[in-house]
């Protein structure tokens, strides 16, 4: 398709959108699928021509037979090789050059900076990025993050800048940090929590178990909090509670902050503890009603998925004060904040759900209207989609206007 013919099907005013071609490029095609794929099948029922970028080594079957078209790229998630870097640029470029976009959407580091560099090369209209937290370099001070935070803030720089930019936090604290950093301008930024939860199937159930359990469920990392979790659970269980303590989800070799396996194991043996490794997505709304409290003591997040998929299911929220879970909980409300890196503080708030039934009922409510309102599909797709739109506006008032 020519340029000029993708480029002038946006229209502006009046809300409405003419929707052209849009990629989204992503670099794992199942937790793209499990976080986002209600927002991939959204934008395209709303019109847009959406087609998906993938690593070239991943299977993609998922994502053609829900109808979307993929496109493989040489993208390898731990690489930090110059020459397979910028082969990976590379490939992008072509790629855009050859489906003439309207758009492109990336999604987490490296697709945001070699996808918005590559997007440059090829001049494509509009860029969307969507920064999802911030990661292991921008949250440790070890030497190896330190070199890190400074090669990705300079390819952050080089991505977010330039005419026909957009660029998507999912929790303010991020987009002020990226602001006072000089990765992004405000001007050009807004903030989506989260990715969108499918509200009808988290669901709250339609009774109450006991003993009453708690749920940690989350890459076994200790930036997660997984540790002071399981010094919470010891304490409570010394104190004679009744609760049971359920972790769900791997380690992850490729994070520096993960949890072994083995370690995970010894903890899965204790009285009151559980680890049941991975889970597959499809299965957590079985799980969130099988739970009565939902916990994620993590010291920094995007927006963590869920806990936004806790509040749908009403199960009420124990998490840590810091951006990206703060944003899920109504203070006092749908669920109880602490400090991060507390055991103590978070011992006490487990240990006063546990106790009272009535309590968590009512935040349970509360979370269900929370997510209802604010973190369900159709309120994030309709907010994508609206800055796709003004995106899209702007990129045709550019050409039409020479």
């Amino acid at each position: 398709m020519p340029r000029s013919e993708t480029t002038v099907s946006a229209e502006t005013g009046g809300g409405e959108a003419v929707p052209g071609r849009v990629l989204l490029v992503v670099n794992g095609v199942q937790k793209f699928f499990t976080h986002r794929g209600g927002l991939a099948l959204g934008l395209r029922d709303r019109g847009w021509e959406v087609e998906m970028v993938v690593p070239n080594d991943e299977d993609d079957s998922v994502i053609r037979e829900a109808g979307i078209p993929t496109h493989s790229v040489p993208l390898v998630r731990s690489s930090m090789s110059p020459v397979t870097e910028s082969k990976t640029v590379l490939a992008l470029s072509k790629l855009y050059r050859e489906r003439a976009p309207i758009l492109v959407h990336h999604f987490t580091p490296k697709p945001v900076i070699y996808g918005g560099i590559a997007a440059r090369l090829a001049d494509v209209p509009g860029v969307v990025s969507s920064i999802a937290g911030l990661e292991y370099p921008f949250i440790s001070d070890s030497v190896q993050a330190r070199t890190l935070r400074a090669l990705a803030a300079l390819g952050y720089r080089l991505a977010l800048s330039g005419d026909g930019s957009r660029v998507i936090f999912e929790n303010s604290s991020d987009l002020d940090e990226f602001v006072e950093r000089g990765l992004a301008d405000r001007s050009i930024s807004r903030v989506i929590v989260g990715a969108g939860v499918d509200v009808e199937k988290f669901r709250p159930p339609a009774e109450e178990r006991e003993p009453v359990r708690v749920l940690l469920a989350a890459r076994m990392l200790r930036q997660k909090g997984v540790v002071e979790f399981v010094e919470a659970a010891r304490r409570l269980r010394s104190e004679g509670s009744g609760a049971l303590f359920l972790l769900v989800g791997d380690s992850d070799p490729t994070n520096p902050t993960s949890i072994e396996t083995e370690q995970l194991r010894a903890w899965g043996r204790e009285e009151g503890l559980e680890w049941l490794g991975r889970l597959p997505h499809d299965r957590m709304p079985e799980l969130m009603r099988s739970v009565d409290v939902v916990c994620l003591p993590s010291y920094r997040e995007g927006a963590a998925k869920v806990l936004l998929e806790a509040a749908a299911t009403g199960r009420p929220i124990v998490t840590t004060d810091v951006p990206g879970c703060r944003e899920a909980v109504e203070r006092g409300e749908s669920g109880l904040l602490v400090p991060p890196r507390d055991p103590d503080a978070l011992a006490e708030a487990l240990g006063r759900l546990a106790r009272d039934p009535d309590l968590r009922r009512r935040m349970g409510r509360r979370g269900r209207e929370l997510a209802v309102e604010r973190f369900s599909i159709r309120v994030v797709v309709e907010k994508t989609a609206e800055t796709y739109r003004d995106l899209a506006g702007e990129v045709r008032s550019r050409v039409v206007n020479g």
